[in-house]
This record gives structure tokens, C-alpha cells and sequence, in this order.
């Protein structure tokens, strides 16, 4: 990893590599660990990554482009990365696996998360990661929320690396998914349903609002089913789950949807006219 950094231009003569060795023991889970990087760290910005990481596409021009992009487009920027939650039943990401590479485009997006292979803290922002969480799994949508709770946004740009992992969403994920929902709901932020690459968390809003989330997840997986048979189970779990108000939330879907998919898509149109204006005048 550190070597496909050094080759992509991040020379050792102006970046620090900081790491706990975690090889033979754990000395420190992700939360503790990367609150002591952010609070040794000396560059103007941190990267916060997994070991497991090749920067085998874009350099650091790229990235230091997207950040003075960001600088223009969002100057209270505080976080980004590489893959994040916008909301529910979107993602954002710019990343190639084993299964090649993905390309949502529309990029710099604003996110509600970040995932945690690949994150650039500014600084300057003194932000951390909670230090009643340990775990190795949502520290990025924790100091994502944190961002936000001091007046800073969380974006994903276009930079492209390798990731030889998938992630593994385990017991210990589960359980620091109970335990991060607990905490944000007993402080009461008012931050509603979010979206991870991975998984929905509820910490906040209305019974309403959580079901009919819900509802657009378990539509969506629907579609995707390989055969009827699938997809005639998971309509009957859901609407198991939902009981009567199942055609409710179904009827204020199809009315929804088309105005979302207008949203969305004019909110890339502008940015991606934004991104291009700036780069006409620069």
C-alpha cells in the first residue's frame, strides 16, 4: 500500500506515514486508533485508510484537484472520499474491485457517510471520532456525523484506487450497528434514516419515515431478484412487515419517485455544469 502511495507521488518527503501494528495483537481499534492520527497527524491533510488499498489509477494531482474543486464548489467541506451514502437507496462511489470498477458519476456529491476504506480529513476541521464506539466498522459515518454536527460536509469526488476487499459485514458489525444507533438516538440529532455502502441505519425521525425507508429498500432489492419465486417472498415479507399500510407506502412511492428521479437528475446535471464552469474559469 505504502508503496503504490509513494509511486502515485505521495513522497515521503513531504507526507508522514503513521500506522498501529495490529498484526499480531489488537493495540488499538479503529476509533481509538484514528483519534490519535488526527490528533499527531502534522499535514494540512489526513488520510484515514484500510491496508488493503492500491493507488493503481489516479495520482495525487487528482486528488489535490478534487480538493480545489471542493474549495471552490464548498468551501465548509470537511470530510471526502472515495464511496458514500447520499440517502436512502443511494450511493455515491468512485472505486475498482475484483468486480471492476464503480462509477456513479455526478461527482463532487454530497453524502451523509463516507466509507472507510479511503477518507481525507482536512484538518483544520479538528474533527474526531467518538470515543464512547470502538470497533473496527462505522467510524467513517461516525466522524461524518460529527462533521456535520460542527457546520462542515461530507463529499465523495472522483478518485479511483483499488480495494481487494468487499468488506465484511460480521457479528461485530451487527453489534456496533446496535450500539451506534442507541447513542445517536439517546442524543436526539434529528439525522433521520442513513445510508452507508453497505447497510440503512435509523437513528432518528418519525415511525412513518423509517418504515416507508424501508419500503424503498426492500422495493429495490425486489427488482434485483434472480426469480419470481424471490421476489414473491420478499413482497410477502414486506408486506408482512408493514401489514395494511403496505399499499399506502407503495401508492406514495409510485407518486414520489418520478419527482426524485427529477431531483436527482437535475442535481447532477448542475453540478456536473457547476464542476465544468469552474474548470472554464480556472
Amino acid at each position: 500500500m505504502i508503496d503504490s502511495f509513494i509511486r502515485a507521488g505521495f513522497e515521503t518527503s513531504f507526507c508522514e506515514y503513521l500506522f498501529i501494528d495490529n498484526s499480531s495483537e489488537t493495540k488499538a481499534e479503529a476509533f481509538r486508533g484514528y483519534n490519535a492520527f488526527l490528533n499527531c497527524a502534522q499535514g494540512e491533510f489526513v488520510i484515514l485508510c484500510h491496508q488493503d488499498i492500491l493507488l493503481k489509477f489516479d495520482r495525487i494531482e487528482q486528488l489535490e484537484t478534487c480538493v480545489q474543486e471542493l474549495d471552490r464548489l464548498a468551501p465548509s467541506w470537511g470530510v471526502l472520499g472515495n464511496a458514500g451514502g447520499v440517502k436512502i437507496g443511494e450511493i455515491a462511489i468512485c472505486i475498482t474491485d475484483s468486480e471492476g470498477k464503480h462509477d456513479s458519476g455526478g461527482f463532487p456529491a454530497q453524502v451523509q457517510t463516507l466509507d472507510e476504506n479511503f477518507i481525507l480529513v482536512k484538518r483544520s476541521a479538528n474533527l474526531c471520532v467518538s470515543h464512547d464506539l470502538k470497533g473496527f466498522h462505522l467510524y467513517g459515518t461516525d466522524l461524518c456525523l460529527i462533521a456535520t454536527i460542527l457546520g462542515f460536509t461530507s463529499w465523495v469526488v472522483n478518485f479511483n484506487l483499488f480495494h481487494k476487499s468487499k468488506g465484511n459485514p460480521d457479528e461485530n458489525f451487527r453489534r456496533l450497528c446496535h450500539d451506534f444507533t442507541k447513542k445517536y438516538k439517546r442524543i436526539n440529532l434529528n439525522a433521520g434514516a442513513l445510508q452507508t455502502t453497505c447497510t440503512e441505519l435509523y437513528v432518528s425521525g418519525s415511525g412513518w419515515i423509517i418504515k416507508h425507508s424501508i419500503f424503498k429498500r426492500m422495493y429495490q432489492l425486489r427488482k434485483k431478484c434472480a426469480t419470481p419465486d424471490q421476489r414473491e417472498k420478499l413482497e410477502g415479507d414486506t408486506k408482512k412487515l408493514l401489514g395494511v399500510r403496505y399499499y399506502l407506502h407503495w401508492m406514495v412511492y409510485k407518486l414520489l419517485r418520478p419527482i426524485e428521479n427529477f431531483r436527482r437528475s437535475t442535481a447532477r446535471r448542475s453540478a456536473a455544469a457547476t464542476v465544468k464552469r469552474h474548470r472554464d474559469t480556472a
